[in-house]
């Protein structure tokens, strides 16, 4: 089925659902190829960005899917099909479970794990690596129980080498590993790197994984509220002290238009904020919400070079992208952050 959408402007307020950071894609005709999203929690629908259409290729008979991503070479998508468990007085007694699949981009399911799949990434254009769990009510929302790799066009499936047991990953196409994320304190992680060509696993001193396109650094995101998100240097693993990016404002991801290009927020300066309280005189006019995102100021900042290298006004769309893109919408109209 062929729905258009009748703006781009319109796309921004549908209900998304795609947490997974989106690898490459291509259409004709498009140079961002297509996008993908989950809409009423279990369709799932290409988007051309040009044409303004969405195409439905699949709907789940599951609970919910979610985590919509795109394969490195365009061809496939993956993504999570969640059942909704079975609850007895107030918990549990059969928690959610989740499938990993992946679809070929006519709605065909090509590859199922049947195992219950809590996170996962590409790690080339047939390879998946996952992290495997069952749900439960901690902090982290589920209890690790392993990690595996698979290839569904070799059937190749094998168990990932290292310590019990990884509640991350992370996969760094700069230099063609996965990253495994472990708790190692109250305050700190372990990441372990597994080299997908050799199925050697070694211990690094990374404090996170969140790297830049080029791998020269890397973010570590805020673990409560309060916390600031850290920068890194890969090299060093030393945190990268930047006055002028503190005071530009919130780092929200890293972007593909360079390579250690960083998306980030602008504050709000203090003394335009909306006093709290009606006024001293008049009465207290309270302003109507907005529907849908607000469009917001951001900067790209280049951490390598230590300067602003762009300034934006919009806000991101949690849709899965081609490789290189990050969807951005500004002003109603779709501007896409890519590739320089």
């Amino acid at each position: 089925m062929l729905r258009v959408l009748p703006t781009l402007a319109a796309l921004a307020q549908l209900s998304l659902i795609s947490e997974n950071p989106a690898l490459a894609a291509q259409s004709p005709g498009s140079k961002t190829g297509f996008f993908g999203r989950i809409d009423h929690g279990h369709v799932v629908e290409l988007v051309d960005p040009v044409a303004g259409t969405a195409k439905a290729i699949y709907s789940s008979s599951r609970w919910m899917a979610k985590d919509l991503s795109i394969s490195p070479t365009g061809g496939y998508l993956g993504m999570l099909e969640m059942d909704s468990g079975v609850v007895q007085g107030v918990s549990y007694r059969i928690p959610p479970r989740a499938e990993l699949i992946v679809l070929d981009t006519t709605g065909a399911v090509l590859h199922r794990v049947a195992s219950s799949v809590q996170r996962y990434a590409w790690c080339g254009p047939s390879c998946l690596v996952y992290v495997l769990g069952t749900d439960d009510e901690t902090d982290m929302g589920f209890h690790p129980t392993g990690a595996e790799v698979s290839d569904f066009s070799s059937g190749v499936r094998k168990a990932l080498p290292g310590p019990p047991w990884p509640y991350g990953v992370f996969f760094a196409p700069f230099d063609g590993s996965v990253y495994l994320k472990y708790p190692d304190s109250a305050s700190a992680y372990r990441i372990v790197k597994y080299e997908v060509t050799t199925g050697q696993a070694l211990t690094t001193s990374h404090k996170d994984f969140v790297f830049s396109l080029d791998g020269r650094f890397y973010l570590s995101p805020a673990r409560r509220p309060g916390d600031k998100v850290r920068l890194f240097d890969s090299r060093t693993d030393n945190e990268v002290a930047l006055r002028e990016l503190d005071n530009l404002g919130v780092p929200e991801r890293w972007v593909p238009s360079g390579g250690s290009h960083l998306l980030v927020r602008k504050t709000v300066p203090r003394s335009t904020q909306p006093a709290k309280g009606p006024p001293r005189n008049g009465p207290w006019v309270v302003p109507l919400r907005q529907s849908g995102p607000v469009d917001v100021d951001y900067v790209i900042y280049d951490v390598g070079a230590r300067s602003v290298a762009r300034t934006l006004h919009g806000h991101l769309l949690g849709w899965s992208a081609p490789s290189g893109v990050v969807p951005f919408m500004s002003g109603g109209r779709l501007s896409p952050i890519d590739r320089p």
